[in-house]
């Protein structure tokens, strides 16, 4: 966790105060602060927490214990049991944090609590919590952690555009904010449109189509959720100037505000028309971050005169007065410093400041009356700025937008060409959050995203990897895909890579489509995802179970006794077939047995020596009855070469019709996907059944595994689903 610069100020509010209330913008990172300061937790939207807060609290009130309150404005009725329980223990400080992502919710019912609590506001990350090489970053996508600023921008825009969605549909209108949803969004993009600008209420309100009164309303409830501040011009009595008395604007949170703008990371931000007022905009909300957040009491202004003099910010605290002028050059004019003095004449400011993107400390100036710094310059003179040695990057959480984001970026072309939709990949990342929650993994990493440049070919190829646990699986170093070295773990699909991820989003769908009451209800299948040693094995049974016609949902079973016998009934733990299920309106069952197989390079392809049925082979399926086809499915892993011969050998191998002499089990059909690695990745399938069953048989065959072309298996480099034509097929089956 990226230590936070509030938390000295919270630990020393809590000293002085029986309780403290951190109030700031949902996702800014005030749950994770809390639980590092005490265990003693509840979330009061959930009801369960509710329930345990009511049944715990007299324990809770008489013990010293710091107990933390979270989004304590879904709970009204706790204010007035907060008021008494402080009141019973007034001399007792530090007993409790409230939670609040809304202002005027929280203060409303928070004003029993006057001389009882202390407020501490927490923005999203500041230029005090990252090192300036992250800067920049934090500019352009914004402080919210899981943003894209520890990534490089590898979740910007999605998260932003999804955070603003549900602020708009859900979090918004529970506040009390009036507007529809949709009326909302159009809010939303017309003040960031007039970010920077003196506030016109009824221009916003003539584009939105509501009178001067209802924009006036709706605009406190976006500074009431910290999504824009209001800067207040400055005022004095028989001030030699005719001054303004309209506010200005501002978004507070920079990457929300690009992400409204319609900014993506691959256009230049500098070339755009309203990057001055972003960049002013960004370091104004980073000054007070800042300086508030280590407790300066602080007041804050623009200057703006009738006749065009004007600077940026006035800061007044601790009996100083500042002229603050933010410009984006890379140094100041002297133009710039007559201007700025005269306005400190005219405020009687103790200090002049000019803040550009100066980088040479040579050129700065950090004494007397007169600064001339860039941010991290000015900010260093207040705190002590993180180093980057000290910095360490956490990889994003594995939100809903950095899901969306990572299965974009390993959809990769079919993306682009439109074969997998942006709806596709939200819905799968929704999917795979619901079985990530499920699954309880106890790590699961999203690694940060490397980018590969293959020499030669002028592209760059992200690199997405996924931790969760030991396994054999794992790699150490990402894989360059036009480099790969012939090692078995390092092909392809063996690898918990960004292939892997992509992969693993598919099969969370197919899991909530195909199987949903037993994607993850069932104990068996959850332990088998969730450990190390199966993980990608039981994915890959999952997506077999994608590739037959017309699949009933509601047929599936896992873990099928397919061999009835007396024999097999009475082992300890029976034979049994992965998964049954029926396909066609129920025309046909199958008896489906899925194993990897993996070879290392060359010829050996399948010489490796590994049983798909145990060291001592088993007959796992008992011979079909009429309406049914066991059905043996493999994927073949190798970094190498193969033959059709290698391939129908391996098949022909499981479809001997020697089953007494070789004890194989009663196979009707070989399902083949050869999946080869190296330095040419691609995939095909195959299909073999033998000659000798009948022509039913045959006929059933073939129509419950000849599914329409999946396009988006189909459309991957390499890739052809059953690509051996009928009548070759039947010709060269055993």
């Amino acid at each position: 966790m990226i230590p936070r610069h509030q938390k000295a100020l919270i630990l020393k509010r809590l000293r002085e105060f029986p309780a403290v209330t951190l109030v700031g913008p949902r996702q800014a990172g005030k749950t994770t602060l809390a639980k590092v300061l005490s265990k003693s937790y509840f979330d009061l939207e959930q009801e369960g927490d509710r329930v345990q807060l009511d049944l715990r609290w007299a324990e809770i009130t008489h013990s010293d214990q710091l107990v933390v309150l979270d989004e304590a404005q879904a709970w009204p009725e706790v204010f007035p049991r907060l008021r008494g329980a402080i009141d019973a223990r007034r001399k007792v400080n530090g007993r409790f944090l409230l939670l609040g992502s809304v202002a005027p919710s929280l203060m409303r019912e928070a004003e029993s609590l006057a001389g009882r609590l202390a407020l501490v506001e927490l923005s999203p990350l500041s230029v005090a919590e990252v090192p300036e090489e992250y800067h920049d970053n934090l500019w352009r996508y914004g402080g919210f952690p899981d943003g894209g600023v520890l990534g490089e921008g590898a979740t910007f825009p999605v998260w932003q555009d999804s955070y603003l969605r549900q602020m708009a549909q859900r979090d918004l209108p529970t506040w009390g904010l009036p507007a529809k949803p949709a009326e909302t969004e159009r809010l939303l993009r017309l003040t960031a449109a007039v970010n920077g600008s003196l506030l016109n209420a009824s221009q916003l309100g003539q584009g939105l189509g509501v009178s001067y009164h209802t924009i006036q309303t709706y605009l406190d409830h976006l500074e009431g959720a910290f999504l824009i501040r209001h800067l207040r011009p400055f005022f004095a009595n028989n001030f030699p100037k005719r001054l303004l008395k309209s506010p200005k604007l501002y978004w507070r949170d920079s990457g929300l505000l690009h992400a409204l703008l319609g900014w993506s990371p691959g256009a230049d931000l500098f070339a755009q028309p309203w990057v001055g007022a972003s960049w002013e905009g960004w370091v104004i909300e980073q000054i007070l971050a800042v300086r508030q957040g280590r407790g300066d009491k602080l007041n804050a202004w623009f200057f703006r005169t009738s006749d065009g003099l004007e600077c940026d910010l006035i800061l007044e605290s601790g009996g100083e007065r500042e002229v603050i002028e933010i410009k984006m050059a890379s140094e100041p004019s002297s133009d710039d410093f007559r201007k700025l003095e005269k306005i400190a004449h005219l405020v009687e400011a103790t200090r002049q400041v000019m803040i550009t993107r100066i980088e040479d400390p040579r050129k700065m100036v950090v004494t007397g009356p007169r600064w001339s710094v860039n941010l991290a310059a000015y900010l260093s003179q207040f705190v002590t700025l993180p180093s980057l040695s000290a910095f360490a990057v956490t990889p994003p959480a594995a939100s809903v937008p950095v899901l969306t984001q990572r299965l974009a970026e390993a959809a990769g072309a079919l993306r682009e060409r439109g074969i997998v939709s942006e709806e596709t990949l939200l819905k799968r990342a929704q999917f795979l959050k619901e079985d990530l929650d499920a699954l309880a993994f106890d790590t699961f990493t999203i690694l940060p995203t490397q980018w590969l440049e293959p020499p030669g070919m002028g592209v760059r190829i992200p690199s997405i990897e996924y931790e969760f646990g030991k396994t054999d699986h794992d790699i150490e170093q990402p894989i360059n895909p036009f480099n790969a070295p012939k090692d078995v773990r390092l092909v392809e699909g063996t690898s918990l890579s960004r292939g892997e991820l992509g992969h693993f989003g598919k099969i969370s769908e197919i899991g909530h489509t195909i199987i949903p009451k037993l994607w993850l209800a069932n104990q068996m299948l959850r332990d088998r995802v969730r450990l190390p040693t199966q993980h990608l094995d039981t994915l890959n049974e999952v997506w077999w179970l994608s590739r037959w016609q017309g699949i009933d949902s509601d047929s599936v079973e896992i873990e099928y006794l397919a061999r009835r016998d007396a024999a097999n009934r009475s082992k300890k733990t029976p034979s049994t077939v992965d998964w049954r299920f029926t396909v066609l309106g129920g025309q046909v069952a199958i008896n489906l047995s899925v194993k990897n197989r993996r070879g290392t390079v060359g010829s050996r392809l399948f010489e490796k020596g590994v049983y798909l049925f145990g060291d001592d082979p088993d007959e796992v399926f008992g011979e079909s009855a009429d309406g049914e086809i066991n059905v043996l499915a493999i994927t073949a892993y190798h970094g190498g070469w193969s033959t059709p011969q290698k391939e129908a050998d391996l098949a022909a191998a499981y479809l001997d019709q020697d089953l007494v002499a070789r004890k194989r089990p009663v196979i009707d059909a070989v399902a083949l996907s050869v999946v080869v690695g190296g330095n040419t990745p691609s995939s095909y399938d195959r299909l073999y059944f033998p000659m000798t069953r009948s022509l039913a048989k045959k006929d059933l065959i073939l129509k419950a595994i000849f599914k329409p072309m999946d396009t988006e298996d189909s459309s991957r480099i390499g890739r052809h689903r059953f690509p051996i034509p009928l009548s070759d097929l039947l010709g060269s089956a055993h």
